[in-house]
């Protein structure tokens, strides 16, 4: 299979196909919204080829909180065994991975909330998946697995959640895809 040339770079037929997902699915984005997401949502959005506005309701569902007096995602929201948990510092939340991860409990990490007992793998240290940056990268990266299982961005964001195939885990992927949905709805 030949690569095309696309903007100066080599780009396979599979990833033109993706990215064209991912652009399609982004027309109906307002430019205005998206002005208002962070700059890191965009910078990580296009560094793992997935939908800023798609990453950033993700990140507004698993961890957002009010902060002076706006809903935002929160870098330090934990949760650990169905218990959210917003601490109030990168030191405080480091305190309570360590002490969850200790206790063998389920623990729930960052923005993303990316789960240590399935992706702990994806960070070199505990404490490394409580930079915010790295966090949203391992977020995305999980993202844009899912997608390439179905080729479909929605589809991709309720197995972010639950990539199970039994009925159970389906109907939890719906419940949350509807969550992420009004978020996205919101906001863009």
């Amino acid at each position: 299979m030949k690569p095309y040339l696309m903007r100066s770079c080599l780009v396979k037929p599979c990833l033109v196909k993706k990215w064209i997902a991912g652009v399609t699915l982004m027309q109906s984005v307002a430019a205005v919204a998206l002005e208002d997401v962070p700059v890191a949502y965009l910078i990580v959005a296009k560094s793992h080829q997935v939908p800023v506005d798609i990453l950033y309701a993700i990140a507004m569902t698993e961890s957002g909180t009010h902060y002076r007096g706006e809903r935002v995602p929160w870098p330090w929201a934990l949760n650990i065994d169905g218990q959210s948990v917003f601490c109030a510092s990168q030191q405080d939340a480091i305190h309570r991975v360590f002490q969850a991860i200790r206790n063998q409990q389920s623990v729930d990490i960052g923005l993303m909330q990316v789960n240590w007992r399935w992706h702990g793998q994806r960070f070199v240290t505990f404490e490394e998946s409580l930079v915010p940056i790295k966090n949203l990268s391992a977020g995305a990266t999980i993202l844009y697995e899912q997608f390439e299982q179905t080729n479909d961005w929605w589809e991709a964001v309720g197995r972010y959640h639950d990539p199970g195939q039994d009925a159970e885990s389906l109907d939890s992927a719906q419940r949350y895809r509807e969550r992420v949905r009004q978020y996205w709805r919101e906001w863009f």
